[in-house]
């Protein structure tokens, strides 16, 4: 009943990752879960710059945490649990968000594809460069999440839909210092066109907005939406669509809607080899609020003195795979379809452990 694993990853949002969990799934014999993970994740080539000159071992991404599940709950099928957390997210340079907490969350799984889960948290979050924001704050949060699965492969799907949605309430009534709520949907869709060959789409829209006594401050940036990146608008560094700071910086924003659509096939005659190609178009942004989005934000092709970060950006390239029992090994090269005058490259190289989704 006792377990161990271990692992590793990489990826254009957290970098070289590592993590090790220890569990045991029949404590004393009643049949309750423990579990205690940890994980690393650092950059080793930061801002794509393929040097060993640019090596850096500095956290990315840390995060410790333990669990106690209770399956069954009171002779149902609900499952509960209760855990904590020390997170240090510093993935959106060159903000840092440490956030240690406690969760109890109450799970049901009505079918093998579909499952329904509720949590509460309480939390201390506390921000470090960040400009014009709450240095630390107490949070009180309540989440909800809807999933429907139908996919073959969770790590290479070829055929099925993958929907989902988010829900969170945080302050008000539950207490702490942020008040806010947010809505993420999600839909991924995949086809078998045949030869090995998948068609694969994702739209992911999202809304947050602050109230009370945080409207003025409003949503905590650790809370508000990037896009741009590896696993988002490929031919864009990461984070760097939507709303930025005074100088420069990722800000995110409260609203945003992002779309892909990728042909994924097998390369004649190293198909045998699990070696694969695909093409794609990306599309997707951030706004700081639904009246800042006008029909001209979705053109594909415009002056570049008239493009914002704002703009609904769009990025298409064609990436490599090399496909392995835990899913591909992603070598993209994305070019930019609309770039503001500041943008002064010509393609991103994304690198990735896994499908984009």
């Amino acid at each position: 009943m006792g377990y161990i694993e271990t692992g590793v990853g990489a990826g254009n949002i957290y970098g070289n990752r590592v993590f090790g969990e220890w569990g045991q799934r029949n404590i004393f014999g009643t049949g309750n879960v423990f579990s205690l993970k940890s994980s690393y994740a650092f950059q080793l080539f930061p801002n794509n710059e393929f040097s060993t000159k640019n090596i850096d071992f500095r956290s990315k991404y840390m995060r410790n945490e333990g669990e106690l599940g209770f399956p069954h709950v009171l002779g149902t099928w609900n499952t509960f649990s209760l855990g904590a957390f020390y997170e240090r997210d510093a993935t959106v340079e060159p903000i840092i968000i440490k956030d240690l907490g406690l969760t109890a969350r109450i799970a049901r799984r009505f079918s093998r594809q579909t499952s329904l889960l509720f949590g509460y948290s309480i939390e201390r979050i506390q921000r470090l460069e960040v400009e014009e924001e709450k240095s630390r704050s107490r949070r009180r949060a309540f989440d909800a999440t809807f999933a429907r699965d139908t996919r073959d492969f969770y790590f290479n799907p070829q055929r099925g839909t993958y929907v989902t949605g988010e829900g969170r309430f945080t302050g008000g009534f539950l207490g702490g210092e942020d008040n806010y709520y947010s809505l993420v949907g999600s839909v991924r869709r995949y086809a078998l066109l045949g030869r090995g060959s998948v068609f694969a789409w994702r739209v992911r829209a999202g809304y947050a907005d602050a109230f009370g006594s945080s409207s003025g401050a409003g949503v905590p940036i650790e809370s508000r939406f990037f896009v741009g990146g590896g696993n988002s608008v490929r031919g864009y560094p990461e984070n760097s669509l939507g709303p930025l700071g005074s100088n420069l910086e990722p800000q995110g924003g409260r609203v945003t809607l992002l779309t892909n659509a990728e042909l994924r096939f097998p390369i004649p005659y190293l198909g045998r080899y699990n070696f694969g190609a695909a093409v794609f178009l990306d599309g997707g942004t951030a706004w700081n609020s639904v009246a800042e989005i006008r029909l001209s934000d979705f053109r594909m092709k415009t002056d570049r003195a008239d493009v914002t970060r704002e703009d609904y950006m769009y990025g298409a390239g064609i990436g490599f795979r090399y496909y392995t029992p835990v899913g591909p090994l992603r070598f993209d090269i994305g070019f930019p379809l609309k770039r503001a005058e500041d943008m002064d490259f010509k393609y991103r190289i994304h690198i990735s452990l896994g499908q984009i989704f």
